[in-house]
């Protein structure tokens, strides 16, 4: 059963990075620092090219790569990871989690923060926050279902007039974006086959209220 119309927002804890973020300023484009990232030009209405394959990872980086040194590709600071709220002993793997929120990055065109997911130091996942971004949120979905050659379910309950991209692969892998208009934040999570069969669980498990409660930022 799909949890899309269950989870109205992924919200962050703080990993490494203790405080709410105020709007970021420009960080550095992905994957090259000389270029934005393709998926940032993909429209609805001029492509429908695949770009990321969320079997494989995201913004440049590979599922498995080590976390560290991709954050500092990426131009993050990760000082400290956290365990992650939803680690589960019976699944046998534990994952950490750092929020970095003192070093922005552009996804889609729009400076973001960062959440990454890992397993015994490797990259499983990645949360990648959207500020002050109800007026983008249209083109925010556009450029997500273009990025994973997602289509629109017209049979699944809108966010207003919006069906937000919310999928769970054959393989376990994820794509889940959520918005939250009370403090006007959208989030986007892409996990690879591990982390993404643990997450799907965990949304289910925990439901719409406890789940968004339990991962407000604090």
């Amino acid at each position: 059963m799909r949890a899309s119309w269950i989870i109205t927002a992924f919200a962050l804890t703080t990993g490494c990075g203790g405080r709410e973020p105020s709007t970021p300023g420009p960080g550095p484009s992905l994957p090259e620092a000389t270029s934005e990232h393709p998926a940032a030009r993909a429209t609805a209405a001029t492509s429908n090219a695949i770009i990321d394959s969320p079997s494989k990872g995201f913004l440049g980086a590979t599922w498995g790569d080590d976390a560290s040194e991709r954050a500092k590709q990426w131009g993050l600071v990760c000082k400290s990871w956290s365990p992650w709220e939803g680690n589960d002993s019976a699944r046998g793997i534990d994952y950490e989690a750092c929020f970095e929120t003192d070093h922005p990055i552009r996804v889609y065109g729009e400076p973001t923060y960062a959440r990454l997911f890992r397993a015994r130091g490797r990259l499983q996942g990645v949360t990648v926050r959207f500020l002050h971004s109800r007026a983008r949120k249209g083109s925010l979905v556009d450029a997500i279902r273009n990025n994973f050659g997602m289509r629109s379910d017209p049979g699944l309950p809108m966010d207003g007039r919006l069906d937000l991209p919310y999928q769970v692969y054959a393989d376990g892998s994820l794509v889940h974006f959520a918005c939250d208009d009370g403090d006007d934040t959208c989030q986007l999570t892409v996990a690879g086959p591990v982390f993404g069969k643990t997450l799907a669980a965990y949304i289910l498990g925990r439901g719409m209220g406890a789940f968004g409660s339990g991962l407000a930022p604090h």
